[in-house]
C-alpha cells in the first residue's frame, strides 16, 4: 500500500520535527502526494505551504536523512511555495504495492453509525429521484463502514401524513376497486394520488381523513385501507431493493411516531424549552436559537414530518446508545429541516450528532405533477436494451438473465454517481442507457475481461514480485495507477463523493485497455509471464474495491 512509503518518508522526517509519529503521519500523509515514476525512482511531493498551514508555520528542512529506500530530497518550486520532492527507489515501491494490494485496509476510527437513506413515501412510486437517494446513500453507507467500523443502514418510510389522504381522494374519485387495484398497485395509487393532488376540492378531505386516522377515530375499514395501501407499497419496495442489490438493517416507520406515541415527548420537549405552546390556538411550535418558531404540530393536533424526525431521531439514540454520527442522506432542498432536527436534538441531549449529507436534486421529476419517471419501466427498458447489446456482440459470453439485469443496474448506478454528490442534474435516458464510452458497462467489461486472463492465460501468479521484469512504459503507468487508488478511495471516502471514484476506474481502465492489448501473458517466457499477470491480477482486485466500494457488483463473465 502506498500508505507503507508515506510512513517511511514521515519516519524520516519525524526526527527533525521532534513530534510523535501518529500526529506526524495524521498530518502529514495526506500531504505526500504521489507524482511519477522517473528512470529507477518513483517521485513524491509535498508543498511547503501545505505543510505550514498543517504544522503551524513550520517548513521542513530539506535536508532529510536518506536510506536504501528514500533515496533523495530536493527542493524546487516557485518562491511563494516550494515543493518537497522525495525520490524512492523504483524497485522497492513496485514490491511493496503489489505485494499488499488487496490486503485489509486500516479503520480509521472504531465507532458506531447510523445512516438514513432511501426512505421514500408509500402510495407513490419509487422514481429516478429517489434512485439518487437509493444509491448515493449506499455509497455513503459503505464510506461509513470502511471510515467507522460498524454502519446501521436505516429505511424511514413515509408511510403517514396528509398524503395518504388524497390517495384515499384520488381512488374514490376514480372509482378504482379492490380488485383493479391487486392488479397494478403502484401505478393506481399512484395514479390516484395524482389525480386528488392536482384537483382543489380534495385537500380538506386529505386533511380529515388522515386527522381521524392520527387520532384514532377513523372507522375500521378506513384503517384496514391504509395497512393494504401499506403493505402494497412495501412489497413493490422490497422487489425494488432486490433488483438493486441494496440491503438495509432496519425498516422504519414515520406512523411509529404518531401522536399518541409521542405525546410525552412533545411534553418533555416543552419542559427542556426546545419547544413551547403557542396562542391562540395552542399550537406547540420548535424554539429555534434565531428566535423562530416553527411549527410541530397542526391546529388539529395533528404530526407534521419535523415533529416525527425529531422523536424519530431522539428515539435512535435511545435505541442505539453508542451512535457516534446520525446521517441523513437526503436532497439539498431539505437543509432548512435537519438543521431543525440538528438544533432540536441538540437542544435536547446535549449531543451533536445528527448530519445532512445532502445531494443535488434529480430535476424534472416531479411524483406531485404526475411527470415522474418510474424506476420499474426504466429497469425494465435498460435490461430490455442490455440484453438487445449483449445479443449484438460478438463479446458476449453468457446469456444469463441475470448478468443482464446487473449489468442495466451498474448502468443506471454509475451513471448517477459519476455527478458531484451536490450538483443538480436533468436525467437524460439516453445518456444513462449509454453503452459505449465512460460507464458502467466499461467497468464490467474491463474486470470480467481480466477474470478471463486469469483463468485463461495458462500461467499461475508468482509467489515472490520481481519488479526488474516490469520495465514496460504502459505496464508502469498501470502500477503508478493502482497506487494512486488507496488515496483516492481516501478523499472519496471523507468527502462521500463518488465521483473522484468514478474517474479514477475510468482512467485505470483506460490504461488497462492499451496495456492489456500490447502487453501479453501468453506466448511469455514463463517467469515475465507470472510478473504481468501479477499486474493484471492486482488491477482486477483494485477495479473489484472501487465497484463493491460504490455499491456495484463485479461480473466474472458478460
Amino acid at each position: 500500500m502506498i500508505s507503507l512509503i508515506k510512513d517511511h518518508i514521515i519516519s524520516k522526517i519525524r526526527g527533525l520535527i521532534n513530534i510523535p509519529f501518529e500526529i506526524a503521519q495524521k498530518k502529514l500523509r495526506p500531504l505526500i502526494n504521489l507524482e511519477k515514476f522517473n528512470n529507477e525512482e518513483v517521485i513524491f511531493v509535498m508543498s511547503q505551504k501545505d505543510v505550514k498551514s498543517a504544522m503551524g508555520n513550520e517548513v521542513l528542512p530539506v535536508k532529510i536523512e536518506t536510506d536504501s529506500v528514500l533515496l533523495k530530497v530536493f527542493e524546487n518550486g516557485s518562491s511563494n511555495d516550494q515543493i518537497l520532492s522525495f525520490s524512492v527507489d523504483k524497485n522497492y515501491f513496485v514490491k511493496t504495492l503489489l505485494s499488499n494490494v488487496g490486503l485489509p485496509r486500516e479503520k480509521l476510527k472504531n465507532q458506531h453509525v447510523l445512516v438514513e437513506f432511501s426512505s421514500p413515501n408509500i402510495a407513490k412510486p419509487f422514481h429516478i429521484g429517489h434512485l439518487r437517494s437509493t444509491i448515493v446513500g449506499n455509497f455513503v453507507a459503505n464510506c461509513c463502514k470502511s471510515l467507522y467500523g460498524r454502519v446501521t443502514k436505516l429505511n424511514y418510510l413515509g408511510d403517514w401524513g396528509v398524503q395518504v389522504g388524497y390517495v384515499k381522494a384520488g381512488l374514490e374519485d376514480l372509482n378504482i376497486s379492490t380488485e383493479q387495484l391487486s392488479q397494478d398497485p403502484i401505478r393506481l395509487l399512484y395514479k390516484a394520488y395524482v389525480d386528488a393532488y392536482n384537483r382543489n376540492d380534495t385537500e380538506e378531505r386529505a386533511k380529515s381523513f388522515f386527522s381521524e386516522l392520527e387520532h384514532g377515530t377513523c372507522s375500521e375499514d378506513n384503517k384496514v385501507f391504509w395497512e393494504n395501501v401499506r403493505e402494497l407499497s412495501m412489497n413493490n419496495l422490497r422487489d425494488t431493493y432486490s433488483d438493486l442489490e441494496i440491503k438495509f438493517d432496519e425498516y422504519c416507520y414515520e406512523s411509529d411516531y404518531k401522536i399518541a406515541n409521542i405525546k410525552e415527548l412533545l411534553k418533555n420537549l416543552e419542559s427542556h424549552g426546545v419547544a413551547k405552546r403557542k396562542s391562540p390556538n395552542d399550537l406547540l411550535v420548535l424554539c429555534t436559537e434565531s428566535g423562530n418558531e416553527i411549527p410541530l404540530t397542526r391546529e388539529d393536533g395533528t404530526t407534521l414530518y419535523l415533529s416525527r424526525d425529531i422523536a424519530a431521531a431522539l428515539d435512535r439514540l435511545n435505541r442505539y446508545e453508542d451512535c457516534k454520527h446520525l446521517y441523513y442522506v437526503v436532497d439539498k432542498s431539505q437543509v432548512e429541516h435537519f438543521v431543525n432536527v440538528a438544533n432540536a436534538v441538540h437542544s435536547y441531549t446535549g449531543r451533536d450528532v445528527v448530519k445532512h449529507i445532502q445531494f443535488g436534486r434529480v430535476t424534472g421529476v416531479s411524483s406531485r405533477k404526475g411527470t415522474a419517471l418510474l424506476l420499474q419501466d426504466i429497469l425494465d427498458k435498460a435490461v430490455e436494451k442490455m440484453a438487445a447489446q449483449q445479443q449484438a456482440s460478438q463479446n458476449t459470453r453468457t446469456d444469463d438473465a441475470e448478468v443482464t439485469r446487473i449489468l442495466a443496474v451498474t448502468l443506471l448506478m454509475v451513471y448517477m454517481l459519476r455527478h458531484s454528490r451536490c450538483r443538480d442534474f436533468v436525467f437524460n435516458w439516453d445518456n444513462a442507457m449509454q453503452g459505449r464510452g465512460d460507464t458502467g458497462i466499461k467497468l464490467q467489461y474491463t474486470h470480467c475481461r481480466l477474470c478471463s486472463l486469469e483463468e485463461n492465460c495458462g500461467v499461475h501468479l508468482p509467489s515472490v514480485c520481481q519488479p526488474d521484469l516490469l520495465k514496460e512504459p504502459l505496464l508502469l503507468d498501470v502500477i503508478l495507477q493502482i497506487a494512486k487508488c488507496e488515496d483516492i478511495i481516501q478523499n472519496s471516502i471523507e468527502n462521500f463523493e463518488s465521483s473522484y471514484l468514478i474517474t479514477y476506474m475510468f482512467k485505470l481502465c483506460n490504461l488497462l485497455s492499451k496495456c492489456l492489448s500490447q502487453i501479453t501473458v501468453k506466448g511469455q517466457p514463463q517467469e515475465m509471464a507470472e510478473q504481468r499477470l501479477l499486474v493484471y491480477n492486482r488491477a482486477r482486485i483494485t477495479l473489484a474495491e472501487c465497484m463493491l466500494l460504490l455499491g456495484v457488483k463485479p461480473l466474472t463473465k458478460m
